[in-house]
């Protein structure tokens, strides 16, 4: 991904942080971030009120005046910033009814291209939800618990 669309989407992610539900699709049929605020308002008006309320934000403010580097991990960090107009993105995620916008991902970006299990979290996990968890990806390594929230939990 080129630097310039790079920042689009960082810039996009700091306007609608987490208000993402409905927006990974459009942003696939638009095909960059500043395409996806072009959109007359009626390609909108599907999206939930929150996802709505955020692009309205980010259209009223665009291009977001100042760096919004710091949103995404540096080269340094052991974590990346994966976006769908990054090659690397999984193309079967992207064919998913309203795909993420972006992923963050830590280890080798490359085996998101092979066969794959999604753990998908919560913020507002249950106690059940985690030890089901916790119950089918530790025995796999899947979970780290040096960094995993379901470490600090009872039993983690």
């Amino acid at each position: 991904m080129d630097t310039s669309t790079r920042n689009e989407y960082t810039a996009l992610l700091s306007w609608v942080g987490d208000c993402t539900e409905g927006l990974g699709e459009l942003l696939a049929d638009s095909g960059s971030p500043a395409a996806l605020l072009r959109l007359p308002s009626s390609r909108l008006g599907a999206l939930p009120p929150r996802t709505r309320r955020a692009l309205d934000r980010a259209r009223a403010g665009w291009p977001r005046p100042g760096p919004c580097a710091s949103l995404i991990p540096s080269p340094a960090s052991d974590t990346d910033f994966i976006s769908m107009g990054d090659e690397r993105f999984p193309a079967p995620l992207r064919a998913i009814p309203d795909p993420p916008p972006w992923l963050f991902c830590r280890g080798d970006a490359a085996s998101l291209q092979g066969p794959a299990v999604a753990v998908v979290g919560s913020r507002r996990a249950s106690r059940g939800g985690l030890e089901v968890a916790r119950w089918r990806c530790s025995p796999r390594g899947w979970i780290d618990p040096r960094r995993s929230a379901m470490a600090r939990w009872p039993g983690g």
